[in-house]
């Protein structure tokens, strides 16, 4: 899951905020958080617990990036990186099948 960040918005709830919202979700289908510029962050999901546990973990990866912004400048990784660490984490804290 990757979280799709919106920043060409103005300020208000407006009908462009309900057209670009919807629009973010379904350009990446699949995808199941949206983050809106200057309005937050949405989540969704396939029922109303998986889409709590996908903004929570959002929100907690905001807060460890804004401290870790706190500290200075931190690497980023690249789609491709991204990619890499979310297959090894499919198998990571696993003991290995004999």
């Amino acid at each position: 899951m990757y979280l799709k960040v919106w920043t060409q918005l103005k300020f208000g709830a407006t009908e462009e905020v309900l057209f670009v919202a919807i629009v973010a979700f379904g350009v990446y289908l699949g995808e199941y958080a949206v983050l809106l510029g200057n309005h937050g962050l949405l989540a969704a999901g396939p029922d109303i617990g998986y889409a709590f546990n996908t903004a929570e973990e959002i929100e907690f990866c905001a807060e460890v990036y804004y401290k870790a912004k706190l500290a200075g400048n931190p690497v980023l990784l690249s789609d491709s990186d991204m990619d890499t660490v979310i297959k090894k984490f499919k198998t990571y804290g696993q003991k290995p099948s004999l």
